[in-house]
């Protein structure tokens, strides 16, 4: 039996150690209302952004399941969505989808069009022709689990877990709807595995898979290899010191904004506490620490979205440029916990959420939407 090294953690800084004092204040962080969505109360829709409109589809629409509470029903998801237009500050309806459409992915997005694979079929919107067709999906064994994301006008198929070089990462040419193989990645075996475009090539990241128990930190840390465009060889770059690989490319370097941090617990202690982001810089493969990182749970509204050089995550902004953490506050009437967000250049737009409370007469799932400018 396979297991990651590192999958029993603990968050230490829920009890207050690893991190920085909080920032004060929500200084320039000023959320606006926008007009009501022609959909219904959801939280999970999957989001895209065009370069014209944010896009949620799909998302759940059926009863919340209380925190103390067993629920057995079905979780119902909608196939329908909504387009906003960030510069007219308009909606439209977006056609339903021909299956039932996963909560928050896997996608990518390519101009105008989005491809999601749903039950190993590839589906795809076009929000010009506000229409869905199918495309061939990624050639293969249908057992596997994979995440979908655009570079240079291709769409990567990445499998989530890789335990042998036997089975390809597949890249799509949408013109020509033809798929090739990636070459095979000097990293396996590894599981969550994830790939970010940069101007250097594609990185790729993943944790290894090692014999239970596997108590060594070594086991536990991020590997990453990027993918030479010229050659189309990979190279393996230094060792890092982070838990985690949820890299985003800010225009001069890959950040991982997770601010937690984990010892691994009685069983497997590394013997220290280990962070779980940090930042990545190439070409030389250089990683170092998350600036003034906050501690866990002292943020505010609870909004996630990796963009470029901002994240909104854990109850904060953070600004890769200024380096600077600031705490996102909740807009009066918005849900407890937010629902899906985009990047919409420099706005970022919230569509609906939950609220869990029996006391309060409006708790549930919740339809508003929001906007932050920054």
């Amino acid at each position: 039996m396979k297991r990651a090294a590192g999958a029993v953690v603990l968050l230490l800084g829920l009890l207050g150690c690893g991190g920085a004092a909080s920032p004060a204040g929500t200084a320039g962080l000023e959320w606006t209302a926008l007009p009501d969505p022609p959909v219904s109360p959801r939280d999970g829709s999957l989001g895209a952004w065009t370069g014209q409109e944010a896009l949620f589809l799909g998302g759940r629409t059926g009863d919340l399941c209380p925190p103390t509470a067993s629920c057995v029903q079905p979780e119902r998801t909608a196939r329908d969505g909504a387009a906003y237009d960030p510069s007219r500050r308009t909606w439209r309806p977006v056609a339903p989808a021909p299956v039932d459409l996963p909560l928050y992915g896997p996608a990518a997005t390519i101009r105008d069009q989005v491809f999601l694979l749903v039950a190993d079929q590839m589906h795809v919107y076009d929000a010009s022709d506000d229409a869905w067709s199918l495309r061939e999906p990624p050639p293969g064994p249908r057992d596997r689990q994979w995440s979908l994301t655009a570079a240079d006008g291709r769409v990567i198929a990445l499998r989530q877990t890789q335990r042998a070089a036997v089975a390809a990462d597949q890249v799509l040419d949408p013109p020509t709807g033809r798929w090739a193989a990636l070459p095979a990645d000097p990293l396996v075996p590894t599981f969550s595995r994830r790939v970010v475009a940069t101007p250097h090539g594609l990185v790729l990241t993943g944790q290894p898979e090692v014999d239970q128990p596997g108590s060594r930190l070594e086991d536990a840390l991020v590997r990453a290899a990027v993918l030479d465009p010229t050659t189309s060889t990979w190279r393996e770059l230094p060792g890092s010191d982070q838990l985690q690989g949820l890299f985003t490319w800010t225009g001069t370097r890959l950040v991982d904004a997770e601010i937690f941090v984990a010892d691994g617990g009685q069983v497997n202690s590394y013997g220290r506490a280990v962070p779980s982001g940090g930042t990545l810089t190439l070409p030389d493969g250089t990683w170092g620490r998350l600036p003034d990182p906050p501690q866990l749970g002292t943020g505010g509204w609870r909004v996630q979205a990796r963009g470029g050089r901002h994240t909104a995550i854990e109850g904060y902004l953070y600004d890769d440029v200024a380096e600077r953490w600031t705490v996102m506050s909740q807009p009066d009437g918005a849900a407890a916990r937010p629902g899906s967000a985009i990047w919409a250049g420099d706005r970022l737009i919230v569509l609906g959420g939950f609220t869990v409370d029996d006391d309060d007469p409006d708790a549930g799932l919740d339809g508003r939407a929001y906007e932050l400018r920054l």
